[in-house]
């Protein structure tokens, strides 16, 4: 997890993260303690994740198809 600007937020290095199997082939992340980057969270170290956070991937012999962020039923209803 990253700031505004790119430098990284304390406690919430790639290394302190996990990998957690959910539903249909899909992953979890978490950065421990309950930690899943909602706005407000902070870690141990102090680092604060703010309203504007961007976040970095790092990966190895893997390819990132699809992202989503949040809870199911979070996003706002779509018309057409």
């Amino acid at each position: 997890m990253l700031d505004v600007y790119g430098q990284v937020l304390p406690g919430w290095e790639a290394a302190n993260s996990q990998l957690y199997p959910a539903e249909r082939g899909t992953f979890r992340v978490s950065w421990g303690d309950g930690l899943d980057g909602i706005s407000g969270q902070k870690s141990a170290a102090g680092g604060v994740v703010q309203h504007v956070t961007k976040i970095r991937f790092t990966l190895n012999n893997a390819t990132l198809y699809g992202l989503s962020i949040g809870t199911e039923g979070s996003s706002p209803e779509t018309t057409r």
